[in-house]
């Protein structure tokens, strides 16, 4: 089927999005992009802006995290010899920080009296409060003697803020 791109009406653009979306083992991100293909060449190139309002999206899938057993956890942290990694990964999994949220605390966010860690400008830009275990707080001390951060509870090698991608190579 011969199609004139310069006549085409919006249910016909409807009607492709559709059939990329349904009939393609495209992720929902990547038909994203390919209508925003579409829509920057009807809007910007053939000045048709009744497109941009009237093209439905495909909804992104919702799918449930994949969580870890217990075993393959304890596994993870027994293999790591390094005090400081091995306590970002504790925190990281017994406080259910972010990466970004972990490198961005500094000493003064944990208190340890009350067994409390406060997360500045979290995720939203909201500042939260998570609990410390008994375990965690002794690690904290204990990798808190040997490191003696001055500002950031995890500095990098130069005393500046640890990096999100030195952590993810953790």
């Amino acid at each position: 089927q011969v199609i004139d791109y310069e006549t085409i009406n919006t249910r016909q653009v409807n009607d492709f999005v559709v059939k990329i979306a349904c009939h393609n083992q495209h992720s929902t991100s990547t038909t994203q992009q390919m209508i925003n293909a579409v829509l920057y060449y009807y809007n910007n190139i053939l000045r048709k802006t009744e497109f941009k309002n009237e093209i439905i999206r495909p909804q992104k899938e919702h799918t449930l995290p994949k969580v870890l057993s217990k075993d393959e956890i304890e596994r993870i942290l027994n293999a790591c010899i390094n005090l400081k990694h091995k306590t970002m990964l504790c925190l990281i999994y017994s406080c259910g920080l972010r990466a970004g949220e972990l490198i961005s605390l500094k000493v003064n966010d944990i208190g340890s009296d009350r067994k409390i860690i406060n997360i500045q400008q979290a995720k939203g830009f909201k500042d939260r409060t998570v609990m410390l275990s008994d375990k965690i707080l002794d690690k904290l001390r204990e990798y808190y003697k040997e490191y003696r951060p001055k500002t950031y509870l995890f500095e990098g090698q130069y005393g500046d803020q640890y990096t999100t991608s030195s952590l993810r190579m953790v």
